[in-house]
């Protein structure tokens, strides 16, 4: 049932996993590994800090976090 699941939701937002594709000139990433980087360092960040203490400050902090750190990006190839 939940590989069911899982393969509808893929099929109903499939158009998503090509942004990359269907958008080139906005320098999309072809994986999600700038995406897992960024929540490692914000996992490790909580962790070592007492600034998730409710639902409403774990997203202020971690807004603030991110806009801190910008320059995320994966060193993909170039599509052929």
């Amino acid at each position: 049932m939940r590989i069911q699941t899982a393969v509808r939701e893929f099929l109903k937002h499939s158009h998503h996993y090509r942004a990359y594709l269907a958008y080139p000139q906005m320098g999309l990433p072809h994986t999600t590994n700038s995406v897992e980087s960024m929540g490692r360092l914000l996992r490790e960040m909580f962790r070592s800090s007492r600034a998730g203490s409710n639902p409403r400050s774990v997203l202020l902090w971690a807004t603030a976090f991110i806009r801190m750190r910008p320059q995320v990006r994966c060193n993909g190839h170039q599509i052929n």
